[in-house]
């Protein structure tokens, strides 16, 4: 058994476990919406397997699960239940909020969800949930969670954003302390100390492609993120290029704020260098993706060395255009000779999209079915790995991490890491309690193996657990295999 069940209220032992899941970027063995990859009719590309190099697969057998406690998989077997029924996903922020008035049951929330989905808060609980992941050559990848949603009109904005700032160093600073066998890893949101406003204000300035289909909007993308990068460099530094785009009238979406970030900016991607950290910057939503992009090139412009890419951007497979934006922000921090990193992900806001583009009257920007978005992420992956090929011939460092619970992509990675001469640049990312009978297969094969982990207290990480569950109810639905091994294993143990 997970060693913070023994910690308090042995009285609940008996009903409770650790590990399992919270939705957030990841789809689990059925992706997305419970199917398996086939060959796309709109794109001629065919599922991983044929994409792989190789006849060798893994096995998800889920044997980890026989070495857990009956109610470790209890627990989990339950979670991944309830995660069955729309009605507890739709209203779970108001239903956690509700009950966690209740003393007894904020009790049973803080073991069912907290402990189960969470890192824990402290230094000391981070650490004892990473040496729980070690036993299984699991490492943490440690998430800070920042929900703008949450935000009121009588809050202190600024000073949010600052405290938030302060968390994002501490988490770098946690994943120093608790690395294990390979380098730590991090995934943040850089939303979180800036206003929205200035984010779409860049966003709509630059466009909605910013790469080599759209020359002039990669030109806006460039000098953005090459005026941002002096900004960053030189507080002392004045921008005209940003004064005239930006004015000083709307106060959220100012030049005078953006100054203000970009002292912020400068800490956070030092820090990662300070602390030896790869840090993952999270995608969001479309219309503030091209300035989430800049933030990120600009700070990967600050930091990142030929051999080493401290600061990463994520890329979201369920768009149809993320392979052009892959090669784009290669190319570009290519000019410079600067390594590129990326967390590879299907995506979290399908339906959000969908509606926000029938709305406002613009094209769907995600794939039309879910084979189109197997396919996608599948090459795309692909090409990345072929790309690590020049590697050795001098080109600038490439590394991605492949955040799946897809069984087929996982092979389809497994397989072209083997056939790669830099197969250390190849990482795998899952959610942390979710997928473990993945997880520990990829360990128990020695590779770099990460689970995303949310850290900080009960107050802080409910809502973000809540609102991501609710955004992501096709993923967490589609965890029916690990449910029935759960099941199988349960009913085992129980005889």
């Amino acid at each position: 058994m997970h060693p913070r069940l023994l910690r308090k209220y042995s009285y609940l032992t008996q009903v409770i476990p650790r590990s399992a899941a919270y939705g957030r970027f990841l789809s689990t063995s059925p992706d997305l919406d419970g199917k398996t990859p086939k060959c796309s009719k709109e794109t001629k590309t065919c599922n991983s397997r044929s994409l792989s190099t190789t006849t060798q697969r893994l096995n998800f057998d889920g044997k980890i699960f026989s070495t857990w406690s009956k109610t470790q998989i209890f627990r989990n077997w339950m979670n991944f239940t309830m995660c069955q029924y729309d009605f507890l996903l739709n209203h779970s922020e108001k239903i956690m909020i509700f009950f966690a008035k209740v003393p007894i049951a904020n009790t049973i929330m803080k073991y069912f969800i907290y402990d189960q989905f969470v890192g824990g808060d402290t230094l000391a609980e981070v650490k004892q949930t990473a040496a729980y992941l070690k036993k299984n050559k699991i490492e943490p990848m440690l998430a800070i969670p920042m929900e703008t949603e949450g935000l009121t009109a009588d809050m202190d904005v600024n000073a949010w954003h600052e405290d938030n700032l302060r968390k994002m160093v501490k988490s770098l600073e946690y994943a120093h302390a608790v690395s294990g066998n390979f380098p730590p890893v991090v995934h943040l949101k850089v939303t979180g100390v800036m206003y929205n406003e200035l984010f779409l204000k860049l966003s709509e300035y630059i466009g909605f492609d910013w790469t080599h289909k759209s020359p002039e909007n990669a030109k806006k993308f460039e000098k953005c993120t090459e005026e941002l990068l002096k900004m960053i460099q030189d507080p002392a530094y004045e921008s005209p290029f940003y004064q005239e785009i930006l004015g000083s009238n709307d106060k959220e979406a100012s030049y005078q704020h953006l100054k203000v970030v970009a002292s912020r900016y400068k800490k956070l991607a030092e820090a990662c260098v300070k602390n030896q950290v790869e840090c993952l910057i999270d995608a969001e939503y479309v219309n503030i993706n091209p300035a989430i992009g800049l933030v990120t090139m600009a700070m990967a412009r600050h930091v990142n060395t030929k051999d080493k890419a401290f600061i990463w951007n994520t890329y979201q497979c369920y768009m149809k255009n993320t392979k052009n934006v892959v090669n784009f922000e290669i190319d570009y921090l290519n000019k410079f000779d600067q390594a590129w990193g990326a967390k590879i992900v299907r995506g979290a806001y399908m339906e959000k999209e969908r509606f926000r583009a029938e709305q406002d009257g613009y094209n769907d920007p995600i794939c039309d079915n879910i084979e189109s978005t197997h396919a996608n992420y599948n090459s795309i992956v692909a090409d990345c790995i072929s790309k690590m090929e020049e590697i050795p011939n001098g080109r600038p460092n490439l590394k991605i991490l492949v955040a799946s619970h897809n069984e087929e992509t996982i092979n389809l990675t497994f397989g072209l890491r083997n056939k790669s001469k830099t197969p250390d640049n190849i990482i795998f990312g899952q959610l942390y309690g979710m997928c473990d009978h993945i997880s520990s297969e990829l360990g128990a094969k020695g590779l770099p193996i990460y689970k995303s982990m949310p850290i900080g207290s009960f107050d802080d990480v409910m809502p973000y657990l809540a609102r991501r569950g609710s955004e992501n109810k096709t993923v967490v639905r589609g965890n029916h295999k690990e449910a029935t091994l759960l099941k199988t294993q349960l009913f085992k143990i129980g005889k």
